[in-house]
């Protein structure tokens, strides 16, 4: 398995970079060179999750690190995607909404306005 990359937005509204737009607060899984490039701006936590060998976690039952553990739990808890409210999403701009919708599998030149990518992303979410 490989590495996993991620990067979340913890300071302003959106980022645009590298064909990636941040939201505030949406962490997004990255390639190995945005995750280098962002990993010393202060706006944004980047996280290497690494991930283990097959070999590696079955022969050490009490030599494994309490760091291990925490990365499960990241990893978890990412899978789970940001509940937004609708007055959130209508007070961010186009590209941000437009990165939750890709994010939830669409595609974002499907919808003529703010309305509709609202209502899809609020739709996607209650599934």
């Amino acid at each position: 398995m490989a590495d996993t990359y991620k990067a979340q937005l913890i300071k302003g509204k959106t980022y645009d970079v590298m064909d990636h737009v941040f939201t505030l607060g949406a962490e997004r899984d990255v390639k190995k060179s945005v995750y280098l490039y962002l990993k010393d701006n202060e706006q944004f936590e980047c996280k290497l999750i690494k991930e283990e060998t097959e070999g590696e976690g079955d022969g050490s039952k009490d030599g494994g690190s309490k760091d291990d553990g925490e990365n499960a739990k990241e990893s978890t808890a990412s899978a789970t995607p940001k509940i937004y409210t609708e007055s959130e999403l209508r007070g961010m701009t186009k590209a941000g909404q437009e990165a939750i919708i890709s994010d939830l599998g669409g595609d974002p030149a499907a919808f003529k306005n703010a309305d509709e990518r609202i209502a899809f992303i609020l739709q996607k979410l209650g599934e």
